[in-house]
This record gives structure tokens, sequence and C-alpha cells, in this order.
């Protein structure tokens, strides 16, 4: 659920522009605790930087 929300929130849709990662990284962090499990939220951040490496070098495949 968590990266399905940072998915939908930085990428760009027809309806809406692209979030920036600092800005989605920020309502992950303010929802630590309340929608999203806060050791969850603390592993997604600290691997923040390989999984947008990876996402860049597949992202067209």
């Amino acid at each position: 659920m968590l990266v399905d929300v940072f998915d939908a929130l930085t990428s760009v849709r027809p309806y809406k522009a692209a979030w920036e990662i600092d800005r989605a990284v920020q309502l992950l962090h303010d929802e630590s605790g309340k929608h999203f499990d806060p050791e969850v939220v603390a592993h997604f951040v600290r691997h923040l930087p390989e999984i947008l490496d990876n996402r860049e070098r597949w992202a067209d495949h």
C-alpha cells in the first residue's frame, strides 16, 4: 500500500502533475503511525535512493 501511494503521488497522471519526491516523503512521515506502519515507512525511506535508481533504470520497460 505505501509503495502504491508513493508511486501514485510521484508519477505524472493525465489528471495531475507528479509530486516532488521530498513532498511525497514528507506525507509518508506525516502519516506514519496513522495510515502507515512506522517501521515500513522507515525501511522504505532508508532504501529510497536504491528504489529511485531502480525506478529510473526500469522506467522504459
